[in-house]
């Protein structure tokens, strides 16, 4: 990996062709938590040498399975879709080895599903750019992704190793700031429940009793939905 050549690619600014595109798009990433394990406690001030660095970069490759771009909470859209077929609310076939599969597999049986974000405010045209870019740098054997992404403007000039290296830049950007700012991971208790004050059989204010507290979602145990 030309390490140099990613992060000094010129040109990399919106043209003006692409200037006039509303600014409300990210990109984003889902991660098996497992896999990052103790990563996060590292911090990117840790990290010794640029071989550690290497190595921690390679584990957070390995650990996303999905990339994608929107608007609002898209990011949210995939964890909302997988508690719904998972509860039966979806009537969806799940492909074995596909996004939704991979995201059941996340929350049943790892300790959950972590959301990486990066370069909000973007436009429409570059939120793709840099969706495509990270699809040709990982591999899309290697994603759940089932189509290969776009390019527009300058980008699509770019040679197959330029294009590689803006997406190896584009995912390093999102290792640093899950190194600086970590990420929650989501896991099926943190989407169920949380305590709140109950009545007792006396009339008064308990304690510990679960209500769901996730917003659009149905919880698993209580079965209410907001």
């Amino acid at each position: 990996m030309d390490w140099e050549l990613t992060c000094n690619i010129e040109n990399l600014q919106d043209s003006s062709m692409l200037e006039y595109k509303p600014r409300t798009f990210y990109n984003y990433i889902l991660c098996r938590e497992d896999i990052l394990g103790n990563m996060r406690q590292l911090g990117s001030e840790s990290l010794e040498t640029s071989l550690d660095t290497l190595d921690n970069f390679l584990t957070f490759i390995r650990a996303c399975y999905y990339n994608g771009k929107g608007t609002g909470r898209r990011d949210l859209m995939h964890i909302k879709e997988t508690i719904n077929t998972i509860i039966g609310w979806q009537d969806k076939v799940v492909k074995s080895g596909g996004k939704i599969y991979t995201c059941m597999k996340a929350l049943l049986e790892s300790s959950g599903i972590i959301i990486i974000t990066a370069f909000h405010d973007s436009n429409h045209y570059m939120s793709h750019n840099k969706e495509a870019a990270l699809m040709d740098f990982i591999g899309l054997e290697s994603l759940t992704n089932v189509y290969n992404g776009s390019r527009f403007g300058e980008f699509a000039n770019f040679s197959n190793t330029k294009y590689k290296n803006y997406g190896m830049m584009v995912m390093y950007t999102l290792f640093k700031n899950y190194l600086n700012n970590g990420a929650m991971p989501f896991t099926l208790d943190d989407l169920c429940w949380k305590k709140v004050p109950a009545e007792d059989d006396n009339g008064s204010a308990g304690e510990n009793m679960h209500i769901c507290n996730h917003d659009s979602f149905k919880c698993l145990g209580c079965n209410i939905t907001f």
